[in-house]
């Protein structure tokens, strides 16, 4: 009864197993193509940042452009008022000396101006007037210079940290690979989606094996059952004769049994693992109780219920009869009794009774009220087949 059962939790457990390499590879499946498509929408998301922040750049340089051209315009009109008001002053004091600071100024301003710069004028400190005028608070319509800012680590650390929307210095524009390192790296998936076809091509493997050696235990189980009936049956096949009790110097369990017996369905692997240990030690008989050639048999030892185990000495003396379902330990404990006084006999001397150890387990005595002469049984061979053929 324990192999059947051992087979089937087996068989379960490859099924299961089976089940869960089948889950396991789709939900792997499944794992990459999300990857996949996580991946790609990632990459179009990045693309579509990029080009909007190639937008938001090209405006704020044309902002910065215009801004540029204005304070340009702006720097030229100044420079322009400023020159007529430096011109108007020299004619007013000297003339010719007017003249070579003309030429002077446009020689330094055509040499040191710049497209783009800004190089505030400076006036002459022979001309209070201008002086005065420069000092003088600005009024509405004056021009002022513009000054540019003193530090240019502060613009380039603003141009590092701008955000949307604002005006970024052309001087100090936001390095490309710095937006790049912000932006995370996708990771190489190569490696990794060939990891998981590897793992999804063993599961399968494991899976086809599985399903294979389920279908083999079921196969060896529906050729090789192990009923109760076919144990009985295969027990009735491999017993000694009856005819072998008392002759061998070992002793006898005769178990008489029948296959619509529910008792003896249920005793019927506690027997057959009994006679796997003491098979080398006692005779076991197995008399089916339905075959007509039984029946001298059964009215030598008295059956009248079964299941019926009689246990019979080395010298075929029936000692007592087991009634019904028997466990394990109480059948062995009995045999090992049986054992025991056969070793006895064997080795007293020639002429001396050797004592009988009484069983530890005793239940039914059939020849309790009859002769001490009918406790003994003995079968010739050719008897019993004489009977069985009377009785056919």
């Amino acid at each position: 009864m324990a192999l059947p059962g051992i087979r089937c939790i087996i068989t379960l457990y490859v099924m299961i197993l089976s089940t869960t390499m089948i889950e396991e590879s789709s939900y792997a499946s499944a794992f990459v193509a999300t990857r996949t498509k996580n991946i790609a929408k990632c990459n179009s998301n990045n693309n579509n940042n990029n080009n909007h922040n190639n937008n938001s750049s090209n405006s704020a340089i044309r902002r910065i452009r215009g801004i540029q051209q204005q304070q340009q315009q702006q720097q030229q009109q100044r420079e322009s008022c400023l020159y007529t008001s430096k011109l108007d002053d020299d004619i007013n004091n000297d003339e010719p000396n007017n003249k070579e600071e003309e030429t002077a100024t446009q020689s330094t301003t055509t040499t040191t101006v710049q497209f783009g710069d800004v190089a505030p004028l400076k006036r002459p400190s022979s001309s209070p007037s201008s002086s005065t005028t420069a000092t003088a608070a600005p009024q509405f319509g004056d021009v002022a210079p513009l000054k540019r800012s003193a530090s240019s680590e502060t613009s380039a650390a603003a141009a590092a940290t701008a955000q949307f929307g604002e005006v970024m210095s052309l001087k100090n524009k936001p390095s490309t690979t710095a937006a790049a390192a912000a932006v995370p790296a996708v990771p190489q998936e190569d490696n990794y989606e060939e990891r998981i076809q590897q793992r999804r091509t063993n599961n399968l493997i494991v899976a086809a094996i599985s399903i294979l050696l389920a279908l083999g235990n079921y196969s060896y189980q529906w050729t090789h059952p192990k009923t109760p009936i076919q144990l009985l049956v295969r027990m009735e096949r491999a017993s000694s004769p009856v005819s072998i009790i008392g002759t061998n110097n070992k002793p006898t369990v005769v178990d008489f049994w029948a296959p619509w017996c529910e008792q003896c369905r249920y005793m019927a692997p506690t027997l057959y693992q009994i006679e796997e240990s003491y098979k080398d030690q006692v005779n076991f008989v197995s008399i089916n109780g339905d075959d007509p050639q039984a029946w001298s048999m059964i009215e030598a030892f008295g059956v009248d219920a079964i299941p019926h185990l009689a246990l019979v000495e080395y010298d075929g003396t029936v000692d007592t009869a087991l009634i019904g379902p028997i466990q394990k330990h109480v059948l062995s404990e009995d045999l090992e009794t049986l054992i025991a006084n056969s070793v006895v006999s064997s080795t007293t001397q020639t002429g001396h009774t050797a004592e009988k150890q009484p069983l530890p387990h005793q239940m039914l005595d059939v020849f309790a009220n009859k002769p001490p002469e009918q406790r003994i049984v003995h079968f010739e061979a050719a008897a019993v087949a004489t009977e069985g053929t009377d009785a056919k």
